[in-house]
């Protein structure tokens, strides 16, 4: 189940730092563009539409939620397991 957690945060974190850095890299490239001699303006794709990064950063923040839960319910669960195991079992082990 913590493969599971680190998984989700893993992949909710890059989700929510997608479009930050695709826009970083977006001016990056502009600026780029703008420095070379003899350009005086440069025409490049828009940014990314807020829906979708506000679809990144609502699913990351999501998987990110879904795994601090999972990781607490396997916490709060392993105690009673635990505690089940140390009492002797009621089981009959010999029919004879």
């Amino acid at each position: 189940m913590k493969a599971a957690a680190i998984t989700l945060i893993l992949t909710g974190a890059i989700l929510i730092l997608a479009p930050i850095v695709a826009a970083y890299l977006n001016e990056a490239h502009r600026v780029r563009l703008m420095e070379r001699p003899g350009i005086t303006s440069v025409n490049l794709p828009t940014q990314l539409s807020s829906e979708y990064t506000f679809g990144c950063w609502f699913t990351g923040t999501a998987m990110i939620a879904v795994s601090v839960y999972l990781a607490i319910r396997s916490d709060r669960r392993a105690p009673a397991a635990a505690s089940r195991s140390d009492q002797p079992s009621t089981a009959i082990t010999n029919l004879k």
